[in-house]
């Protein structure tokens, strides 16, 4: 899993389930994943063993060069991990980053540069084989995917609607499993880095 912020909800839940259950069954699993987190005396030892490292490789011999760069390899590694560390507590302690001389992140030039709206053009056609429908949908400014929900009942009622996917194009939304000869209902709408935008408003076909 790299992130779930912009993943919906009924995405969520399976993915975090299967961390759990990897953990129920083998809860070594967990030590083993922090461990690649650094402790204060690797830390330590990691700065010690590069700076020693970086000294003797200025005579230019081959081999003090070759221990030079194995050393900053792990050296680079250990201390991204926990550099990452803090960014992810600088959410609640801010300080942490120039306690560590860490950058500060950068103002967002505009909050409307990550607003998504809403799209207007939302089309549904009947795609190449049964039970499939193409939805297709003009790009959102600044969205990174496209949720895509769908109803089988009435659709000004929210609970009729249901999670179908997330999408990458706009233009390309295709919805199968269909049963042919039921009317569909569709919606969509952005995933942007601050979450989902607004539904579009519905469009309806019947399936063949």
């Amino acid at each position: 899993m790299d992130t779930i912020a912009g993943l919906s909800d009924a995405e969520v839940i399976p993915k975090t389930a299967q961390i759990l259950a990897a953990l129920a069954k083998d809860p070594s699993l967990y030590a083993s994943v922090m461990s690649f987190f650094p402790t204060m005396e690797e830390l330590r030892v990691l700065h010690d063993d590069h700076q020693t490292a970086f000294n003797v490789s200025q005579g230019g011999a081959p081999e003090q060069i070759r221990e030079h760069q194995a050393k900053r390899q792990l050296l680079n590694l250990k201390y991204s991990a926990f550099n990452s560390a803090v960014k992810l507590a600088a959410a609640e302690n801010p300080s942490l980053l120039a306690t560590f001389g860490l950058s500060q992140p950068k103002p967002r030039k505009s909050s409307s540069a990550s607003t998504l709206s809403s799209t207007d053009k939302l089309r549904a056609n009947h795609g190449q084989n049964p039970g499939e429908i193409f939805l297709k949908s003009a790009p959102i400014k600044n969205a990174k995917s496209y949720d895509i929900e769908f109803c089988e009942g009435d659709p000004s009622v929210e609970e009729n609607w249901k999670h179908y996917s997330v999408v990458v194009q706009a233009s390309k939304m295709l919805v199968k499993g269909l049963t042919p000869g039921k009317i569909y209902w569709f919606r969509v709408r952005g995933i942007g880095v601050n979450g989902p935008g607004p539904w579009s408003h519905y469009v309806s076909l019947m399936a063949t």
